[in-house]
């Protein structure tokens, strides 16, 4: 029988000298940007903090995070409001957290009349309509120069609530000088 040689590479003995390529095998690589985003849209002049850090004023567009859990709080639409979440990102992912404060209403009835003044901005005089306010704490001053009279408070409105607040003013007791 005849023997035919081939000139294919790889066949007959020539092929033994030639060392074989090795083929990488693929590994799946790890995304150069593994961190997620998180977007935060409050009403109202407040300031994003994030794990206790401040980040600016809002609203705030792709922040950079890592992936997992993390703690977002809102502070000052009001005086002393706060808003905590928390957050998941995922590697990669987008996450939107839209905070919208619910607003209560706060009614006042003094006897015998005040100048009202509530976190720090004059709002009449009784009787005065009733007011909206976003959810949270507020503090109202009560005055009656007249008696002599002046009361603060600290109040806390909820949200999709109505807070009547009943104050009877009492003249200040006069100090004995002698």
């Amino acid at each position: 029988p005849a023997v035919v040689a081939s000139n294919r590479p790889g066949s007959g003995s020539g092929s033994a000298d030639r060392p074989k390529k090795r083929v990488p095998r693929r590994v799946p690589r790890t995304p150069r940007n593994s961190a997620g985003q998180l977007s935060v849209l409050a009403l109202g002049n407040a300031t994003l903090y994030i794990d206790g850090k401040r980040h600016g004023p809002l609203p705030m567009n792709r922040i950079k995070l890592e992936p997992g859990e993390h703690r977002v709080e809102i502070r000052g639409l009001t005086p002393k409001y706060r808003v905590v979440r928390s957050v998941t990102i995922k590697r990669g992912g987008r996450h939107r957290l839209r905070v919208v404060p619910k607003k209560g209403t706060l009614v006042v009835r003094v006897r015998p009349w005040a100048l009202v003044t509530l976190d720090g901005r004059r709002m009449g005089t009784t009787p005065i309509p009733a007011i909206k306010l976003f959810e949270g704490p507020h503090v109202i001053v009560l005055e009656n120069n007249k008696i002599g009279a002046r009361m603060g408070r600290r109040i806390v409105i909820r949200g999709g609530q109505e807070k009547v607040l009943k104050v009877r003013l009492q003249p200040r007791k006069k100090r004995d000088t002698r």
